[in-house]
């Protein structure tokens, strides 16, 4: 009976230690206690209001091995940004993104940051490097100003300020592949891709110029993503008045001359959200599902949303209505569930727009999201005539 009251025991402590415990202390204890015990400090800077900070505490935080990494090597401290010690917290480290996860050394510097969200082999990674003196971002970027630029540091100081979300990581892969002779090794076509993504300097035209040798390396589709992601940097530096979308489409004829329709279709899609130009983003919509449709569920979400928000004819809503039933059918969740709640509602669909409004709850409450919008609109739904 002992033996079994143990197993028991020891079986309830697993499961209390298979997720990050984070401390009750205040901040000022934390950076005490940090500082007596030589230990690192990592910090889940958050609010309540943030979507993607509930999903890293319920798919992430959770999990046995990132729990057992950061138990083992950090006082973990959970700070709400817009309360208590948070709003000190956020001024003193320029916080102003959510999530932004800080680490901070035992005297109460911070020597690595990195945001959003991310999976939990990543964010293990993450941990590593705020505790690796080589990794950690403040520390390389104290070297580098002091005129080191050995490649080793180059390399290190590309691949921190990227994690950190620092936009000079890119003209720094470039300082590293100029100390490269043979760009053709794995390690550095690797590098090349994932940082030196300017583009209009060398490195993306080398990609451009070796697509092959790419795609036999990493496959086209990895590729292709990559160079869509350069170009649509490059463009948005450009957002507003001094876009041009004849640019646009001279640069994706060039770099994608299969696909070039479809891919500047998607950018203008993107570019009237931003501008908030209604009518173009919805006719450039219909026409790109016209022609290519989507196999997205939160892409299809997207586009019924937007036009739940900016369409008041039937026939627009309904082409909506179509979109959001389509991404319930790949994946039904509180998103999509709550848009096609949403679009049956401006329909005046009573009866559908309560099912799938109480649908979007249920899935709220099982995955931990603010439904209170939800209720809102079924209070509004229950009011119909």
């Amino acid at each position: 009976m002992k033996n079994t009251i143990l197993l028991i025991l020891l079986f309830i402590s697993s499961l209390a230690t298979a997720q990050i415990e984070f401390t009750k202390d205040n901040w000022q204890t934390a950076l005490a206690n940090a500082k007596e015990q030589n230990r690192y400090i990592f910090v889940d800077a958050y609010t309540t209001w943030c979507g993607p900070c509930k999903m890293m505490d319920r798919d992430v935080f959770s999990q046995a091995s990132v729990g057992d990494f950061y138990n083992a090597n950090f006082i973990n401290v959970k700070l709400d940004m817009e309360r208590g010690d948070g709003p000190a917290v956020a001024r003193q480290f320029g916080v102003y993104a959510y999530p932004t996860y800080l680490f901070i050394s035992p005297e109460g510097e911070l020597v690595h940051r990195s945001a959003g969200v991310q999976a939990p082999e990543r964010f293990i990674e993450l941990g590593k490097a705020g505790l690796d003196p080589k990794r950690q971002w403040t520390r390389l970027s104290a070297i580098y100003n002091k005129g080191d630029r050995s490649p080793e540091l180059l390399k290190n100081y590309t691949v921190a300020s990227f994690e950190t979300g620092n936009r000079i990581y890119s003209k720094l892969a470039e300082k590293y592949l100029d100390t490269q002779s043979d760009w053709t090794t794995y390690e550095n076509m690797e590098f090349l891709l994932k940082y030196a993504d300017d583009f209009d300097e060398k490195p993306m035209e080398y990609v451009l110029n070796n697509r092959e040798i790419f795609n036999n390396a990493f496959g086209k589709e990895l590729v292709d993503k990559q160079l869509k992601s350069s170009i649509s940097k490059k463009l948005f530096s450009g957002y507003g008045p001094r876009l041009s979308l004849d640019e646009v489409d001279k640069t994706f004829q060039r770099t994608f001359p299969g696909q070039a329709e479809q891919y500047s279709m998607e950018f203008r899609i993107m570019y009237f959200d931003m501008a908030k130009d209604q009518d173009k983003y919805m006719t450039t919509v219909e026409k790109y599902m016209d022609v290519y449709s989507s196999n997205n569920w939160s892409e299809l979400n997207s586009y019924a949303w937007r036009f739940y928000e900016y369409a008041d004819d039937n026939a627009r809503l309904e082409k909506a209505l179509s979109w959001a039933l389509m991404s319930v059918g790949m994946e039904s969740n509180f998103y999509n569930t709550d848009t096609a709640a949403a679009l049956y509602y401006k329909l005046g669909d009573q009866n559908n727009a309560r099912k799938y409004a109480q649908k979007a709850i249920k899935h709220a409450q099982k995955s931990g999201e603010d439904f209170s919008p939800t209720m809102e609109l079924l209070l509004k739904i229950n009011q119909m005539n």
